[in-house]
């Protein structure tokens, strides 16, 4: 059994992937019989309190303007108020305070440290004078490094040679998620009362924001000349002038608000499809949840998608940043027929109940620490 400390700026009640990527994580670890006492910095609750938890406890730490002082009233409490001694390792999920933090912390608690690299943290971090040198010291000074996708693996191998890294892609857990008659009934309901007969519902969830690729889809859309053809549903946050330009191109559409995960079962089985065009990305959980209950995926053939994606078998892909390429995919969509669409969205389910679940997750993360952690520590 190990002891882990967990330092993350993403966990609930803080929305998105992320937050749901670590929920599962620290389940899934404390299911194995691990004790996870969790480091969460947030501004959503009180911070320097600690509570029990079923094999762990959680800490909240506070997001302060000056993160000089933050990170150190953290150190402080820590190191007073817990037992960073007893750690096996300190696992770093996503945010810049954890990876900023982590370095020092590694040292001076003499506990080996392993981040795992997912969407932002990487990609934005590379190039933002700011944010690099925290990245760059976090991953050198790594034991391992956890990578959501075989091309972040590929990068951070070649920018860090000397970098031990793992491909651990996300998971979800099948037996946990799945369709109720009622859902079902709901979104048979939705459709009849929404929308036309020969017209595809593409759905479009989570935070609708510049690197979602949102308006570059919504361009494609109109070249693809089948705009008449598609009703795009949203659900989540949009940023400014989203809608401004479905109104103005006269884009047939319909809004929610942002959802938790369970109540969107029935829009996912709403739509005949679910679009990802991220400009980049790591491994949605969108593309998992809604190919999960058998709905093929559009996406950009990039990062995650890439790896869980197969062309016309279990979705379809188009060109990074190539409108007319994504037009075309739009266009094949309204060709399609209902049995060649339940046909890909069934494969899709089976590839992730097969490749893709929260037990394969698990796995994957135990496999690298149990190489990397010396004795006794590594009785995984």
């Amino acid at each position: 059994m190990m002891k882990i400390a967990w330092l993350t700026e993403n966990y609930p009640p803080s929305k998105g992937g992320m937050a749901q990527s670590c929920d599962r994580l620290v389940t899934q670890f404390r299911n194995r019989g691990h004790h996870v006492d969790l480091l969460h910095f947030t501004h959503r609750k009180p911070p320097f309190k600690t509570e029990a938890q079923v094999r762990g406890t959680y800490t909240a730490l506070p997001k302060t303007n000056d993160m000089a002082h933050g990170l150190q009233l953290a150190l402080n409490y820590v190191e007073h108020h817990l037992s960073p001694s007893d750690w096996d390792c300190l696992l770093v999920f996503g945010g810049l305070l954890p990876i900023t933090a982590a370095p020092i912390y590694s040292k001076l608690w003499n506990t080996p440290m392993f981040i795992c690299l997912r969407g932002n943290d990487f990609d934005l971090s590379l190039f933002n004078v700011k944010r690099r040198s925290a990245l760059y010291d976090a991953i050198t000074q790594s034991r391992g490094v956890f990578a959501v996708s075989h091309d972040k693996v590929r990068r951070v191998r070649t920018l860090f040679p000397e970098a031990t890294v793992a491909y651990t892609p996300n998971g979800i857990d099948t037996e946990d998620w799945y369709k109720l008659q009622s859902e079902v009934h709901f979104a048979e309901q939705w459709r009849t009362g929404q929308i036309a007969e020969n017209k595809k519902v593409i759905g479009i969830f989570g935070f609708l924001k510049e690197k979602k690729g949102v308006l570059f889809f919504l361009k494609a859309l109109i070249k693809s000349g089948v705009q008449d053809r598609i009703l795009l549903l949203f659900s989540g946050e949009q940023e400014e002038g989203i809608i401004a330009f479905l109104e103005q191109h006269h884009i047939n559409y319909i809004t929610l608000p942002f959802l938790d995960r369970i109540e969107l079962i029935k829009y996912y089985l709403a739509c005949d499809w679910v679009a990802i065009p991220s400009f980049y990305e790591g491994m949605p959980n969108v593309m998992l949840e809604a190919g999960a209950l058998g709905k093929p995926v559009l996406a950009t053939a990039i990062d995650g998608m890439k790896d869980v994606l197969e062309q016309h078998r279990t979705g379809l892909l188009f060109r990074p940043m190539d409108e007319s390429d994504c037009a075309q995919c739009i266009y094949q969509i309204t060709t399609m027929s209902s049995e060649q669409q339940q046909h890909m969205g069934n494969a899709l389910a089976k590839e992730i109940k097969d490749h893709y679940s929260a037990e394969k997750e698990i796995d994957n993360y135990l496999c690298l620490l149990q190489e990397l952690l010396p004795e006794p520590n590594n009785q995984l």
